[in-house]
């Protein structure tokens, strides 16, 4: 048996500004959802991040954290890109730091936490070096 990721729901204080940072990071437009926003995942199943409002302030948000893997371009360059959208930079781990690859953990604009990882050729190109 398998099963597969349809939605990741996010509560925040305003959907709208935040689904408009989650829209460029994503390069996917905003749509409508029931009670907040929907902004497609893109690939070949259907994948939603969900940006509702916050249904109890004083409830304790979740830790759930979204891993994300540049697809073109290095990890640098992605940092970069998403700090001029209006992340900041938490914390950066390098694995191999010789070799620039690493782990950046950002917030985005209301301070949900996210991970950036080096890009699959940037890890391909350790891994071919490191096999020499």
């Amino acid at each position: 048996m398998q099963i597969a990721l349809r939605v990741l729901e996010i509560e925040c204080t305003d959907p709208i500004v935040l689904g408009r940072f989650w829209s460029a990071v994503l390069g996917s437009p905003i749509g409508p959802g029931e009670d907040g926003i929907s902004i497609r995942i893109p690939g070949h199943i259907p994948q939603f991040l969900y940006l509702v409002e916050e249904r109890d302030s004083m409830r304790p948000r979740s830790r759930t954290r979204l891993w994300l893997n540049p697809v073109q371009g290095s990890l640098v360059e992605e940092v970069e890109r998403l700090k001029a959208l209006g992340a900041t930079v938490l914390e950066m781990r390098w694995r191999h730091k010789g070799y620039g690859l690493g782990v950046v953990t950002m917030a985005d604009p209301e301070g949900n936490e996210f991970r950036v990882e080096s890009s699959d050729r940037e890890a391909a190109e350790v891994e071919a070096l490191m096999a020499e």
